[in-house]
């Protein structure tokens, strides 16, 4: 049901044409909200990759009419404005790799993965970088970088420092 029906838009139309009556099946929804955002994210042999950023405005603008509004909520609720994975480059020319939003004014997680000379870290730096310090958002073509790479690397960091201060805590904070 999920391949067949994921072409069917929310107002009825797109493909197949579904019996009168008949809504979209709900797992069939997710995949179209899935199937699009995958589709303007990667690189074809006809275009390029695309940002999260255009991902997301391109099923917003879309909710309600080619995909379920509730879906894209439920889609963005989980990713947030801030996709684990997008790509950024800060004001002072460092590459930026998104673990996600921090909170709704505090910021985004993740790790400066390249120096402002374009210089690949050895060692990636995990910030929260805030939102006045994006330059702009690059695709993970033009920043040149595997961003699940990076993503484990952070998940790694951040259970080792969870670690440590639970070690810390447990020993009277010394």
């Amino acid at each position: 049901v999920m391949g067949l029906e994921h072409n069917v838009r929310h107002d009825g139309t797109g493909y197949p044409q579904l019996p009168e009556g008949r809504q979209q099946h709900p797992a069939a929804a997710l995949l179209a909200v899935v199937d699009v955002y995958d589709a303007v994210t990667s690189r074809r042999p006809y275009r390029r990759a695309e940002t999260n950023g255009t991902a997301l405005r391109i099923l917003v603008a879309g909710a309600g009419t080619q995909f379920d509004p509730g879906v894209v909520r439920l889609f963005l609720d989980r990713f947030g404005p801030v996709p684990p994975g997008s790509c950024f480059r800060l004001a002072g020319g460092e590459v930026f790799v998104a673990a996600g939003a921090a909170g709704p004014d505090q910021g985004v997680r993740g790790l400066i993965v390249q120096d402002r000379n374009g210089d690949v870290l050895p060692v990636p730096r995990p910030v929260l970088v805030p939102y006045s310090a994006i330059d702009g958002e690059l695709s993970v073509l033009e920043a040149g970088v595997r961003p699940a790479a990076y993503l484990d690397q952070l998940e790694a960091v951040e259970q080792r420092a969870m670690h440590a201060k639970r070690r810390s805590e447990a020993n009277g904070g010394t």
